[in-house]
């Protein structure tokens, strides 16, 4: 069974995520994934070159039918009593045998499938409070449809035009409006279902997933998600009690036992309210050994110092 990401950054992300859109659909066709989401925080800047670019990809194999047969037929129209056509005509064969391979692989060749989505930010409260000034929870949401398209779009202008307050929100008041067509996963450890589990409080957990499960039906989502990072003995780690809600304490030690305490209430949670669960990645790089620049960019994004023990 192939894998395919729903959890993904470019460098639209700003100052988050390092991909460049074109190597991220390389990276997933060289690992035989048939499909990705692109997920950029609070934006949908990359969507177009995501749209563009899979389209070449995907054209790539019926351009070299389209080559191959006009080259095959300027020989056969050239004039036979010319000695260089003549020379060509002699080649026919292995060109026409190409042709039938290209043909055959083209036929065989299943489109790689780009997933429109966002992480969007959500208000707390409502996207018009400009004293709130958090971020929001996490949210994602994918588009189904050209009707979830749409409604992306229009959410994601929406966030930028009338809850830009040093990010651009939504909340449930949009969600409510502009559902239709979207597939809506619970995100990170910094959705409104995790945090909400991570600062103890079950009942606001609760009370979230059957809204969310409410709006959206059977497309609303539980996210798993479960991080490691080289270096760490994740098999010595305890599993200690959620100190805070804290997202922005990303030790992976931190995040490791977090994303264990919250998976198990997310699968309790599952199990009892009967939603499904998928597994993602929160990929903000292409290739492991990206791993280390991207830890400078992230030190840039939150202003720390790259030899400080607690950033």
């Amino acid at each position: 069974m192939s894998f395919v990401h729903l959890h993904v950054h470019s460098h639209y992300s700003i100052l988050d995520g390092m991909s460049k859109v074109t190597d991220l659909v390389d990276k997933c066709q060289r690992c035989g994934m048939p499909a990705m989401a692109l997920t950029d925080h609070g934006n949908m800047f990359g969507i177009k070159e995501f749209l563009d670019y899979t389209k070449k990809v995907n054209g790539k194999l019926k351009k070299a039918v389209g080559e191959k047969k006009d080259e095959i037929g300027k020989i056969e129209k050239g004039d036979p009593n010319d000695p260089e056509v003549a020379k060509l005509k002699g080649t026919l064969p292995q060109l026409k045998e190409e042709l039938a391979a290209l043909e055959q692989k083209a036929a065989d060749y299943k489109p790689f499938k780009p997933i429109v989505g966002i992480e969007a930010y959500c208000a707390h409260q409502s996207r018009f409070k400009e004293k709130d000034t958090s971020r929001g929870w996490h949210l994602i949401l994918l588009a189904k449809n050209k009707q979830g398209y749409l409604n992306l779009c229009k959410l994601s202008s929406l966030a930028f035009i009338e809850g830009f307050h040093r990010h651009a929100r939504i909340d449930h008041e949009l969600l409510e409006k502009y559902h239709e067509g979207i597939i809506c996963s619970s995100a990170c450890l910094g959705g409104e279902v995790p945090q909400k589990i991570m600062a103890g409080d079950d009942a606001g957990a609760r009370e979230s997933i059957l809204w969310f499960k409410q709006l959206f039906g059977d497309d609303y989502y539980l996210e798993l998600q479960r991080h490691i990072m080289d270096g760490v003995n994740y098999d010595s780690l305890v599993d200690n009690q959620v100190e805070s809600g804290n997202e922005e304490d990303r030790t992976p030690e931190s995040v490791y036992k977090r994303q264990r305490q919250v998976n198990a209430k997310l699968l309790e949670y599952a199990a009892e309210y009967g939603i499904k669960v998928i597994a993602t990645n929160d990929a903000h790089f292409v290739d492991q050994e990206h791993a280390e620049a991207h830890d400078r960019l992230i030190c840039i994004s939150t202003n720390a110092d790259f030899i400080s023990p607690t950033r």
